[in-house]
């Protein structure tokens, strides 16, 4: 969330402050850059046109923990290639948004080195992705509303692998197992 922005102090040469809002001193320039700090030291720097962030910008919002994003806007809103950083949770997340929320393709990469590349939906990951954790288990597969919940495949680092139904992170439907000393499980699993 951006800070308020009557509290803020504008460089540039077309903006003036007003109580509510930006407007532009010569209503024939259309396309300008600047540098928005606000009183909490949060800082903007971006394009704008007809008085929107559009284009490349870069938030820094030191209310959040110094987090940071860096990429494209359109009226006013993240849509299209961007990169958020949370130094407070240690994540990058680096990818496609639309309307203000990831969208698309996109991957996170956390400080443990958890990571997912995949699809999102409203800011979910939503569809096809990959999940590996910290200690190098692996899940390919399919999602729903933040949760491996479809087809899909888990090897684990130190056991085997399984293919089959997943329900929220669980084995549960028919799948295979398969351990390395070549022993099988096919058949139905419930609850893992």
């Amino acid at each position: 969330d951006k800070p308020n922005p009557t509290d803020i102090n504008i460089k540039g040469h077309f903006l003036l402050k007003t109580q509510t809002n930006h407007i532009y001193k010569d209503n024939t320039t259309k396309t300008n850059f600047c540098i928005i700090t606000y009183k909490d030291n949060s800082k903007l720097f971006s394009k704008f046109t007809n008085n929107e962030i559009t284009g490349w910008a870069k938030f820094i919002n030191s209310q959040y923990y110094n987090s940071i994003f860096s990429g494209y806007y359109i009226s006013n809103h993240p849509d299209g290639y961007g990169i958020y950083i949370d130094n407070k949770n240690s994540v990058i997340y680096e990818g496609i948004w639309k309307d203000n929320e990831l969208n698309g393709i996109g991957t996170e990469i956390w400080k443990d080195e958890t990571y997912y590349r995949g699809e999102y939906v409203n800011s979910k990951k939503h569809g096809i992705g990959m999940y590996r954790w910290p200690d190098g288990t692996l899940y390919q597969g399919e999602w729903e509303n933040d949760q491996m919940t479809g087809y899909g495949a888990i090897t684990y680092s130190d056991e085997g692998m399984y293919t089959g139904q997943v329900v929220k992170g669980l084995m549960d439907g028919y799948g295979e197992f398969s351990w390395r000393d070549g022993k099988k499980y096919i058949g139905e699993y419930s609850n893992n």
